[in-house]
């Protein structure tokens, strides 16, 4: 497992997060 891989894996984890995000907000409004 390199640092390239985790680095890749982690960028693509924190996006899903902040769509999660902005889509909890969308439904509140």
């Amino acid at each position: 497992f390199s640092v390239i891989e985790t680095k890749k894996y982690f960028r693509i984890n924190f996006v899903e997060n902040q769509g999660e995000l902005l889509e909890r907000i969308r439904r509140k409004v």
